[in-house]
C-alpha cells in the first residue's frame, strides 16, 4: 500500500508595516511618486507586527480507496447528518 497524504490549510490575519522610500527633484514630485505606487519596492522595509491564527482545515489530498474528502468540514459548518432527518 503506498502512502496516504493530506493538506493542510492554515488561515493567519497579519498586521504588517512597510516602509519605502521616494525620491523626486522636489517634495512634491517625490510625493506624488508615493501617492501614484500600489505596491511597495524591492527595497521596501517590512516588519510583521502581529500574526493572529484564524482557523486551520485538514483534507484528503490522495486516498488509494476513494474521492479525495474535507475531514470533520461538514459538522464544523453546521450541516446535519442522517441522524437528525
Amino acid at each position: 500500500m503506498g502512502n496516504k497524504i493530506v493538506q493542510k490549510d492554515m488561515l493567519y490575519e497579519a498586521l504588517i508595516k512597510i516602509q519605502d522610500e521616494f525620491g523626486g527633484k522636489t517634495i512634491e514630485a517625490a510625493t506624488k511618486k508615493a501617492h501614484l505606487s500600489n505596491e511597495p519596492s524591492d527595497n521596501a522595509k517590512t516588519t510583521v507586527l502581529n500574526l493572529r491564527f484564524m482557523r486551520s482545515n485538514i483534507k484528503v489530498k490522495e486516498e488509494l480507496d476513494g474521492p479525495s474528502k474535507n475531514i470533520g468540514s461538514e459538522k464544523s459548518a453546521g450541516a446535519r447528518s442522517e441522524k437528525d432527518v
